[in-house]
C-alpha cells in the first residue's frame, strides 16, 4: 500500500506540475523521507512532466489534478505544523496518501491508468539504480578525500538539509519563477559554502581535482 501511495503521489504532482505549466510551473511539498526516495531534481521533474503528457490529460482532468494537489500541499503543512507525535504524524500521513490514490483513481480512465502504472513502474526502476549508484558514489568520496566519519556525517546532513531547502523553493506557489531560480543560485551557494567548511585544505585540493576530473570525462562525452 505504501508502494502505490508513493507512486499515485509523484503522479499526482506530476500532474499538478503539469497543469500550471500553462501559467507558471507549480511544485508540491513532501516529507523528508519523500525527498529522499525521491529522483533528483531537474531530471525527476522531467521525467514527471512527460509522463504526464503522456497521459494526455483533458482540460477538466487537469483543473481536477491541479484542485488536489493544491488541498493535498495544504494538508501536508498542516500535518508538519501539528503537535502530533510522530508516531501520530506517521499514521496520519498514510491515511491522507491512502485518500489521495483513491481520488487519483477516480480521474483517471482505465486507459491512462495502465500508461501510468507502466510509466511508474519504469521510474521506479530507473530510481532504484541512480540510488544505488549514488550511495557508491558517497562512498567513493569519502575514500578519495579522506573524510572521517564525523566529517560524513556532517556532510550528510548538509546534503538533507539542501534538499529539504530545494523543495521548500519549489513549493512556494508565492515565488515567481524568477524569484525562485535567484534563491536557488543562492542555495547553491551556501550549499558549496558549507561543504568547504569541513574539509581540510589538502581535502579541498581533492575535491576541486575530483570536480574538474569529473567535468573532463562529460565534455569527452
Amino acid at each position: 500500500m505504501k508502494k502505490i501511495a508513493l507512486a499515485t503521489i509523484a503522479l499526482a504532482i506530476s500532474f499538478g506540475s503539469f497543469a500550471q505549466k500553462q501559467q507558471h510551473k507549480g511544485q508540491h511539498d513532501k516529507s523528508e523521507k519523500e525527498v529522499q526516495n525521491e529522483k533528483k531534481h531537474d531530471k525527476g521533474d522531467m521525467d514527471r512532466h512527460e509522463m504526464a503528457e503522456k497521459l494526455n490529460l483533458s482540460d477538466a482532468q487537469k483543473a481536477q489534478m491541479k484542485a488536489q494537489n493544491v488541498q493535498f500541499k495544504k494538508q501536508m503543512d498542516e500535518l508538519k505544523a501539528s503537535n502530533l507525535t510522530e508516531d501520530q504524524k506517521k499514521a496520519r500521513r498514510k491515511e491522507i496518501m491512502a485518500a489521495r490514490h483513491e481520488q487519483m483513481q477516480s480521474i483517471l480512465t482505465p486507459e491512462q491508468k495502465e500508461i501510468a502504472k507502466t510509466e511508474r513502474k519504469e521510474q521506479s526502476v530507473k530510481a532504484r539504480k541512480e540510488k544505488h549508484e549514488e550511495g557508491k558514489g558517497k562512498d567513493k568520496m569519502k575514500e578519495e578525500l579522506g573524510l572521517s566519519d564525523q566529517q560524513a556525517n556532517k556532510l550528510k546532513a548538509i546534503n538533507e538539509s539542501f534538499r529539504d531547502n530545494v523543495k521548500a523553493i519549489r513549493s512556494n506557489e508565492s515565488l515567481t519563477q524568477e524569484q525562485k531560480k535567484t534563491q536557488m543560485e543562492a542555495l547553491q551557494q551556501k550549499h558549496k559554502e558549507e561543504i568547504r567548511s569541513l574539509l581540510t585544505t589538502e581535502q579541498k585540493q581533492k575535491m576541486d581535482d575530483r570536480m574538474k576530473n569529473h567535468l573532463n570525462r562529460k565534455a569527452v562525452k
